[in-house]
């Protein structure tokens, strides 16, 4: 991008793209000295965490699938499935508790141990269902339990017939498919097109067969997969992540998954070469490729410890996606690094004059901090996150202005994550917890819960300018 200079005051506009989302304008200003200061973190060397074992694949999976009637099935569901099996050469129903050689029982589970998912809880788990089915369920009066259990050194045919019976059964007998690994609910519609229709070969896509759990916990977000058990393999987990790393931490998790299921061990304990160009699966590989920005290198070694287990967590083994410092100050900035040199990022700067229209935006975008703050006290939702753009003390004495994710608003302290390495300022990386005044603060970015992103005005003001200033530099 061309640079444009004024000779009077000056702002900069960074236009910084991440690797699943774009990244809203950093301002650079030489106004006056910055009050945002590096945050106390824990991140202090600590004691050497157990590695993973080599073994990635376990001898033996199992895994629970069940459906739900509404409220009772629009045929006898024991006799339907007695018809349909015959149709899945790799399943064969238990005779008997000592029946070892069985890949599907069925659990005799009272409806009263194993209740439906509740209407609160659907509006997250629920896949394609319609208002009227997710509160017919509540009034379910007949359900049915099958086991499976297979090695997945023989392949997956198991799983893969497992998911085709429970479709079909579904389909013949009106019930609902609950998947009890990853805790979702499905009409069948919704089943075929998550769990079916991306697998093409004999391996599955991984990421369809599992979903991930993003929520609060203390003061930052922790990722973790659930129904990595049907494929034999340790569930993951990413511990300390700002929202605005979900969809890339999202991506590195799914490529992870991915790499464990073709190759089935680790390259050598706790270390696991990820490469997007050798996947097998094309459909993945094509995804991620996708989601390049500038001087994504694809690849990396990925280090993976013993995970800690939370209440809630899967019934599985469970590995952490750590991130050494390595010359970081904070597991925060090497988690940022490693996440950037893996896909990619993208930077550009410009500049332009600084003038009243800008600081009449920031006056208005100001006016809302009492708002955002008191919604900063109560807590985020899922999918929530707010970004504040904050003043920074450059190395000549001046002023870089940055975007910095809010994680805590007390008074007028807010303590965040920055989001992009600053152009200016030496010693300070993406990813540093800071701190800083609210009162300092330049504008706001709210991103909501249904997509819907609010503020940056002095964004869209410099963006605006860019755009008409754009003709007249190609003629030049």
């Amino acid at each position: 991008m061309k640079r444009i200079v004024s000779a009077v005051s000056l702002l900069a506009i960074v236009l910084a793209l991440g690797w699943h989302f774009r990244l809203h304008e950093e301002l650079i200003s030489r106004l006056r000295p910055s009050t945002v200061t590096r945050a106390k973190t824990p991140d202090a060397p600590a004691a050497p965490r157990e590695l993973a074992p080599v073994e990635a694949r376990a001898e033996n999976a199992a895994f629970q699938l069940a459906l739900y009637y509404l409220p009772k099935a629009t045929k006898p569901a024991r006799p339907a499935l007695d018809a349909l099996l015959p149709r899945y050469p790799a399943l064969r129903l238990a005779t008997s508790k000592d029946d070892t050689a069985a890949t599907v029982r069925l659990a005799a589970i009272p409806l009263a141990e194993y209740r439906p998912p509740t209407v609160d809880s659907l509006k997250y788990s629920g896949r394609g269902l319609s208002d009227a089915q997710v509160e017919a369920l509540q009034k379910c009066d007949e359900h049915l339990v099958l086991d499976f259990r297979y090695s997945p050194a023989d392949g997956y045919a198991v799983l893969r017939e497992a998911h085709e019976l429970l479709l079909a059964l579904a389909t013949e007998t009106g019930g609902l498919l609950w998947d009890e690994e990853t805790r979702e609910l499905f009409t069948p519609e919704a089943w075929q097109e998550r769990r079916l229709d991306p697998w093409k070969g004999p391996v599955p896509v991984a990421p369809t067969q599992f979903t991930i759990h993003l929520y609060r916990s203390d003061d930052l977000l922790r990722a973790i997969t659930l129904g990595m058990a049907k494929l034999g393999l340790p569930d993951l987990v990413v511990e300390d992540l700002p929202a605005s790393s979900s969809s890339s931490v999202g991506s590195l998790i799914n490529l992870a998954a991915q790499t464990l299921l073709e190759k089935g061990r680790l390259d050598a304990p706790g270390r696991l070469h990820v490469d997007v160009a050798a996947l097998e699966d094309e459909t993945e590989k094509e995804r991620l490729t996708k989601s390049y920005e500038k001087d994504a290198t694809g690849k990396a070694d990925l280090t993976l410890v013993a995970g800690t287990r939370e209440e809630g967590d899967p019934a599985n083994r469970l590995w952490e996606i750590d991130f050494p410092l390595a010359g970081h100050a904070t597991r925060l900035e090497a988690q940022n690094a490693f996440i950037t040199g893996l896909f990619g990022a993208t930077d550009a700067i410009s500049y332009v004059q600084h003038d009243e229209e800008l600081l009449a935006a920031s006056r208005k975008a100001k006016s809302e901090f009492p708002r955002l703050a008191a919604l900063a006290r109560k807590g985020f939702a899922p999918g929530e996150r707010l970004l504040l753009k904050a003043p920074f003390k450059t190395d000549d004495g001046g002023t870089e202005w940055m975007w910095v994710e809010v994680v805590t608003w007390k008074g007028d302290l807010v303590n965040g994550v920055l989001q992009n390495d600053p152009y200016e300022v030496s010693g300070l990386k993406a990813g540093a917890r800071v701190e800083f005044r609210a009162s300092d603060a330049f504008d706001y970015t709210h991103y909501h819960p249904d997509g819907r992103e609010e503020g940056n005005t002095t964004g869209e003001i410099l963006r605006r300018r860019e755009e008409k200033a754009a003709p007249d530099e190609t003629k030049e």
